[in-house]
Parts: structure tokens; sequence; C-alpha cells
């Protein structure tokens, strides 16, 4: 039976789905800590716990017209030679096998009309690499959560219940083997564990590309 070992890495990929077709993902990098391996159902199993815990923070917020349609468990690695220029640069996190996937509980409560979906919230955690960061847009909160263009308080209280799960949860929500909140490394590939929180914004910014070198 495959098994993963200390220093491994995986990739959670979290897919919501709106009613009007739109789709949205979000990538979360986690690396095995401790002495021990983990099978393949003890990694879905905290994959599953630490998951929903985390979006749960979302639930009564975001508008009922989103769902949740699948969350999808990958071990990955880096390949590749990093180069400041776009060109020559062919750096990049590949999947070495899939480990399984899982359907999240996740039951959103908000019922007014969703919020603009490319004026998302942004929730970042910084590492000890300098613009090496867990940059997270969240979108498909309800008009009712925005007012005069900021997010109201009772929806940055939950973004930073997310943001904590986020940082901490691997460690103490995913109860059968020790876990690294982090990134990949884009230059040489480590991981690089999360440090802090490096940002809760009420201000509703642009939904972006990702930078060469960026957290994801």
């Amino acid at each position: 039976m495959p098994v993963m070992t200390p220093g491994d890495k995986l990739r959670i990929k979290v897919g919501f789905t709106y009613s009007l077709g739109d789709h949205i993902e979000n990538l979360y990098y986690l690396q095995l800590a401790g002495a021990l391996e983990a099978s393949d159902s003890d990694v879905l199993q905290d994959c599953e716990n630490w998951t929903n815990h985390m979006i749960a923070a979302l639930d009564n917020i975001m508008t009922n017209s989103f769902s949740v349609n699948f969350a999808q468990v990958d071990q990955v690695g880096w390949d590749g030679v990093y180069n400041t220029d776009p060109e020559l640069n062919t750096a990049k996190i590949v999947t070495v096998r899939n480990i399984g996937s899982f359907a999240p509980a996740f039951t959103p409560a908000g019922t007014s009309e969703a919020y603009v979906l490319s004026a998302p919230a942004t929730v970042s955690l910084r590492t000890e690499q300098p613009k090496s960061r867990g940059r997270k847009a969240i979108g498909g909160f309800g008009e009712a959560g925005v007012s005069g263009g900021l997010l109201t308080n009772p929806v940055v209280t939950q973004l930073v219940l997310f943001a904590l799960s986020y940082y901490f949860g691997p460690a103490i929500i995913a109860p059968l083997h020790p876990w690294l909140s982090g990134v990949i490394s884009m230059k040489d590939g480590s991981f690089l564990p999360f440090t802090g929180i490096n940002l809760i914004s009420n201000i509703l910014g642009i939904r972006d590309s990702r930078k060469i070198g960026r957290g994801s």
C-alpha cells in the first residue's frame, strides 16, 4: 500500500461552484511532519478533517448559491530550473500521484445575492522567504456582507477564523499525523511553512494572476 513519508508534500484542490456557472478553485499545500509514515487512508482523513474545519468558517458569510463539488488530494514534487526570465523559467510543481478525493461538508447559509466575484477578499499568510506567501482570494460573499465597498465586521471575523485554521489547522485539527501548512518555493522546490498571518483585508480587490516565484 502506498504511503507518504515525513517530508513529503501534498496539494489539496478545493473546487467551489456558483449556481450561474462560475467555478473557483483554491489550492492548499501541506508537508508531512513527525517521524511516522502515513497511509493514504490516514492522509485523506486528515485532509478532510482540516478542510471541513477551515471552510466551515465561510458557511455563514458565503451565499447559498455556492457549493463545493470536490476536493482532490495529490502528492506533489518539483521539477525544472528556476529563472527570473519567464522565457527561461521551467520550474513547476508536478503531480507525483493522486491520493484520492472527498466531498467536503459545506453548507453556506447566506441568502442575499452574491457580490461581484471578480472583487474577492484577500487572506494572506507569510513565510520566511520574502514574497512567498499563501494568498487566498475568497469570493462568494452575499451582498449583505458588504457595505460601501468594504466587508462588514462579521465577515472579517469569519475570515480571521478561516486564516487561523489555514495557518494552524493541519497541526491541531488533523489528529492522525502532524502536518505543516505552507507553500512550495518556486525557486528551489523547498517547503516553506507559514510563520504568521500577513494580511486580512476588508477592502475588496481584483482577482489577479500569480507571478513567478510567488506562493499559491
